[in-house]
């Protein structure tokens, strides 16, 4: 299908009934959709008057919706979501049992598909689960008095952590590839422009300054590296792990992987943290590095405390509950 308007409007002028006709179970609204001719999808639905056929299924239940989810047709999708015939239609299930938000979220992620599953849940799309929960006909509310004290507390807390049907990185897969790589481009940047900068000529044998007297330094090389050896050694190796793991966050995203898996996405969530950790211990070193030692020695005190306090304690409590997070996520995967 070439999608040329101008010939449509002529078929659909001479013969309104073509419109009608399948092909292998696709109707033409469905081929503009597959061959993501906008423009052809736009004419025939503006000249076609059954809202039946518009919406139709084909042979395997999917709306043109379903098809313009499967192959992240962000443009089509919005202008579909605009019309009042297709938009009442956003929560209808193919063969399989899937909406056409269930259809997105289990394909193949790109950069589109974040603003795809915000413009269908605004247009009141759903999952199939959602959609076959039964409500019970009577709601009895009987008075409880909740418990408190420490046990109490212990006890909504456990129960809090152990809710894994929110899936934070499901939801929110957008923003943790952004966040991977704006990490990625910081710690790239700074093996270009390191702490401290570079030495602008050649220097050996001790010429144009005395930490050049062990090693040549060459123009292009980092300063530190000569004179603040051991920091530097540890800026590198935590700048290294927070650009891979950076990376590793970003191909995972982009290659489809199963998010749904509790244990994938556990795995996952550490790798980025261990990644904001490295990211976070390069720029301390860094500070270190390069602050003039009087005023290092007026901001330690508090400055060293926040650090070792606020810091260490976070990783503290991120650490036991990804710890807990892990036992009900390796059963899973287990059971899975």
């Amino acid at each position: 299908m070439r999608g040329r308007v101008e010939v449509i409007q002529e078929l659909i002028n001479a013969c309104p009934q073509s419109t009608k006709e399948l092909l292998d179970g696709d109707t033409v609204l469905h081929l503009s959709v597959k061959y993501n001719h906008l423009d052809a999808l736009m004419l025939l639905v503006e000249n076609i008057k059954d809202d039946e056929l518009i919406n139709k299924g084909n042979q395997d239940g999917n709306t043109i919706l379903h098809i313009a989810s499967m192959l992240k047709q962000l443009e089509t999708i919005r202008y579909m979501l605009s019309v009042p015939i297709i938009k009442e239609k956003v929560k209808t299930t193919n063969r399989m049992g899937f909406t056409a938000l269930d259809i997105l979220d289990n394909s193949p992620r790109d950069f589109n598909s974040p603003e795809i599953r915000a413009i269908l849940i605004e247009s009141g799309a759903q999952k199939a689960r959602t959609l076959l929960q039964v409500k019970p006909d009577v709601n009895v509310t009987v008075p409880v008095k909740s418990p408190s004290g420490p046990k109490a507390w212990f006890s909504k807390m456990k129960k809090y952590l152990g809710n894994h049907d929110y899936n934070w990185i499901e939801d929110t897969h957008g923003t943790l590839m952004a966040v991977a790589t704006l990490i990625a481009s910081m710690t790239f940047q700074a093996i270009i422009n390191p702490p401290g900068g570079v030495w602008q000529e050649d220097y050996t044998k001790g010429k144009g300054s005395s930490s050049c007297k062990k090693y040549p330094c060459f123009a292009g090389t980092a300063v530190f590296g000569y004179t603040n050896e051991s920091a530097f050694e540890l800026f590198l190796i935590y700048n290294s792990v927070a650009f891979v793991g950076s990376l590793i966050v970003v191909f995972l995203t982009i290659s489809g992987f199963p998010f749904h898996n509790k244990f994938c996405t556990w795995v996952l969530t550490v790798l980025m943290c261990g990644t904001v950790f490295s990211a976070a211990n390069a720029y301390v070193i860094s500070l270190d590095m390069v602050t003039p030692d009087h005023i290092l020695r007026e901001i330690s005190d508090w400055w060293g405390n926040t650090w070792y306090y606020g810091w260490f304690g976070l990783i503290f409590v991120v650490g036991f509950l990804e710890v807990y997070t892990f036992e009900n996520s390796f059963v899973v995967f287990c059971i899975v």
